[in-house]
């Protein structure tokens, strides 16, 4: 396996936000404009340009994730090589048994690492 310099990273920020306590109001998305600071700080740490910011927020892993899809066929299509994810225990990138099984299936899908930022 080669390794790649941090200028030949693409990387995809993923964000997620179960449940937004604020929906609705003007507060709406903070938690996702949060862990997107986060993210862009570990980014812009490792020198990781961002290439796809993909968005679920409202989303409860039981129910369908557009982000998740799409960042699913980013992996496939050799678009992007490392994902970054805001996570607690476990990652929140990949929660449900489903999600992990169509992520294993993925090609690309060992070259490209998942870097999770925690707080």
């Amino acid at each position: 396996m080669t390794l790649l310099s941090s200028q030949d990273r693409r990387a995809a920020i993923c964000l997620r936000l179960s449940d937004d306590p604020h929906k609705g109001t003007s507060r709406e998305g903070e938690g996702i404009a949060r862990q997107g600071e986060d993210c862009d700080d570990h980014a812009e740490y490792n020198r990781w340009p961002v290439v796809h910011r993909l968005v679920d927020n409202d989303k409860s892993a039981m129910r369908r994730r557009p982000g998740f899809e799409k960042l699913l066929k980013l992996i496939a299509a050799g678009e992007i090589n490392v994902v970054i994810a805001w996570s607690s225990v476990p990652p929140r990138v990949r929660w449900r048994h489903r999600n992990l099984e169509e992520h294993q299936r993925c090609p690309h899908r060992r070259s490209t690492p998942t870097s999770c930022v925690s707080v």
